[in-house]
C-alpha cells in the first residue's frame, strides 16, 4: 500500500539536503529532495521527501511518480519499484495549489526481495491519471535525481 504525505510549508527548511531547479510544464517546481539513504538491500524500503512549489495555476489534478529503475548499457530500462500518488492521497489535488506555496511529499518504495544487486536510478515526474500524459520537464518527461545502490 502506498504511503504518502503532503503538507503546505509556509517556508522551506533552512537547508534542503539536495536542492534542484527543475520545472514541470512551467507550473510545478521541484526545488529539492532528501533521501533517508542512497543504498538499500533487496526487500528493504527506500524513503524520501520531495519539495515542490506551485508556480502557476494548475488546471488538472496530477499524480506524482517516483521510480527506482535499472538501466543497462544497451539502453534498456526496467522498473524495479515505484510510488505513484496524488498529493496527500488525493486530499490536496494540484488544481487547488496556490502560486508560491511550498509543499513536501513523502514517499516509500519497497525494493523487491528478488531485485538483483547493482546500481539503479531514482526518477521523478508528474502525470494526468485520466490519460497517462506526463508533464514535460526540459526535453524529457521525468527528472533523474540520483543513483540508488542495491547492495547485500
Amino acid at each position: 500500500m502506498p504511503v504518502a504525505r503532503l503538507r503546505i510549508l509556509s517556508r522551506l527548511p533552512a537547508a534542503i539536503p539536495s536542492p534542484t531547479g527543475h520545472t514541470f510544464d512551467g507550473r510545478i517546481a521541484l526545488i529539492g529532495y532528501e533521501l533517508e539513504r542512497t543504498s538499500v538491500q533487496p526487500g528493504e524500503v527506500l524513503r524520501g521527501r520531495l519539495y515542490f512549489r506551485g508556480l502557476a495555476p494548475i488546471p488538472r489534478d496530477y499524480t506524482v511518480f517516483v521510480h527506482v529503475t535499472a538501466e543497462y548499457p544497451d539502453g534498456r530500462r526496467t522498473l524495479v519499484g515505484q510510488h505513484d500518488a496524488q498529493p496527500s492521497e488525493g486530499g490536496f489535488p494540484t488544481s487547488t495549489w496556490q502560486i508560491g506555496e511550498n509543499f513536501d511529499h513523502d514517499f516509500r518504495i519497497r525494493v523487491p526481495a528478488d531485485t538483483p544487486i547493482g546500481d539503479m536510478v531514482l526518477d521523478v515526474g508528474w502525470y494526468d491519471a485520466t490519460n497517462g500524459q506526463r508533464l514535460p520537464v526540459g526535453d524529457s518527461h521525468f527528472v533523474r535525481l540520483t543513483p540508488i545502490g542495491v547492495r547485500r
